[in-house]
């Protein structure tokens, strides 16, 4: 089965790293057939980084129905796993065209109506974030995987997220406007497709609570890592805890019917 993966707020592609790659290799869907995985950036960031940032989430998702079309075949079964802005694109989607996938994954993810501002982004964090557009890309970086990630080699990665800044130099308005997107989705009145949600106890960012507020709301699986210390997994969660990450996948889709699309039926 095809997965496509969105990363979140102001991240694009490349920042997955190696987790496409290891999900790929560790993930069966809901049949036999072959895991592949497709990655997309969102309007404002990596290869859209000159596209407009519609006002809205569902702006977003039309952007991405219209520019995955060539690649997510209509009839063939797909799945969805997206990480924070990336969830809240993916529960929009699912809720408003649910032909389109037979499954979704969200991580760590919150939405307006059902969490306080100081849930959806800890305070501690607000000085940072108003800093992070008047600091060189090394220093930015290194910053925010210290808000996002607890695993890992961080000064090697803000090295390798700096040198994809400098690449792709990203525009601090498609920053504001995915922020302004964001802040004001509301919650679906349902989601059809079948749903897991997954979140961090440790994540520094935004609140677990968000998440576990959202699987309330929407009747949804919610599974936490709840690792401390060394163990510990932080707003990130696919790049801090891969193998959690994917063993609850595998986990849960086996709960799952074997896939058989509906998007043959041409919802367009």
């Amino acid at each position: 089965m095809r997965w496509l993966l969105l990363r979140g707020l102001i991240r694009e592609q490349r920042h997955w790293l190696g987790f496409p790659a290891f999900f790929q290799a560790r993930v069966q869907g809901p049949d036999e057939t072959p895991t592949t995985v497709v990655t997309a950036d969102l309007p404002g960031f990596g290869t859209q980084n000159e596209a407009p940032v519609p006002d809205t989430v569902a702006g977003f998702v039309d952007d991405l129905r219209q520019r995955l079309r060539p690649v997510l075949s209509v009839g063939e079964p797909c799945g969805i796993v997206a990480v924070s802005l990336g969830g809240m694109v993916a529960l929009t989607w699912m809720a408003q065209h649910p032909a389109d996938f037979v499954a979704g994954v969200v991580i760590n993810s919150s939405l307006s109506d059902l969490s306080p501002v100081w849930h959806r982004m800890r305070p501690a964090n607000w000085p940072k974030i108003l800093r992070a557009p008047f600091m060189g890309s090394r220093a930015r970086e290194r910053m925010l995987l210290g808000m996002t990630r607890h695993q890992g080699n961080l000064d090697e990665d803000a090295d390798r997220y700096a040198q994809i800044a400098r690449s792709t130099k990203p525009h601090r308005h498609n920053a504001l406007g995915q922020m302004r997107a964001a802040i004001k989705l509301r919650s679906p009145e349902r989601v059809d497709v079948p749903t897991l949600v997954l979140a961090s106890t440790g994540d520094e960012l935004v609140s677990y609570r968000c998440s576990a507020a959202m699987a309330q709301r929407l009747s949804l699986p919610l599974r936490l890592h709840e690792g401390t210390g060394a163990d510990a997994a932080g707003h990130d969660l696919p790049l801090d805890a891969p193998d959690w990450v994917c063993a609850r996948i595998n986990e849960w889709v086996q709960t799952l019917a074997p896939a058989r699309s509906p998007r043959a039926s041409g919802d367009q």
